[in-house]
């Protein structure tokens, strides 16, 4: 069901009533004006705004219908949405990246944005949680990491600089 922009619906209309797309999706995830579906074959389809490339498609064409994304990795089990960047969660605790990565909130560590879904070099990760810019992570030890803007302490540092890669954050 959907309501809003980046449907998949074949159309750019808002719609104003929840209208069924399908039944075969276990996660789903709404970035600005894009949508993400994983199906329980874990698939990723992709709908939507793509102009930093968040839909993973290797290109910023905007998407009308949920379609199979041409680099979603094997084996995805989560995602997730910022603003403009979206992040696929594999069964091993590896993670992926595409999008804008203006701040550095994908973690890869530079500002480059990534068309495909390029792995962001961390493991173990067990949840995941995008903001506007920035990103955290929980791994399977019970540790928080975080990576992105970090104007207003956001990501919990105890400095407000922004990091391109994922620094882990001390909670008392």
């Amino acid at each position: 069901y959907g309501t809003g922009s980046g449907l998949g619906l074949g159309n750019t209309v808002n719609a104003n009533t929840f209208t069924y797309l399908t039944n075969n999706i276990m996660d789903i995830a709404a970035g600005y004006n894009f949508s993400l579906a994983l199906s329980n074959a874990q698939q990723l389809f992709v709908t939507g705004y793509n102009g930093y490339g968040q839909l993973g498609m290797g290109n910023t064409l905007n998407v009308y219908s949920f379609s199979q994304s041409s680099s979603d990795p094997t084996d995805i089990i989560g995602v997730d949405c910022g603003y403009r960047f979206s992040l696929v969660r594999q069964s091993d605790g590896s993670l992926y990246a595409a999008g804008e990565n203006t701040y550095g909130q994908l973690g890869t560590g530079d500002s480059n944005p990534r068309y495909n879904f390029t792995y962001v070099g961390i493991y173990g990760v067990l949840q995941v949680a995008a903001g506007y810019d920035s990103t955290l992570i929980l791994k399977s030890d019970g540790t928080l990491w975080g990576a992105g803007s970090n104007l207003y302490g956001q990501l919990g540092l105890g400095y407000t600089n922004s990091t391109n890669q994922f620094v882990q954050v001390n909670i008392p």
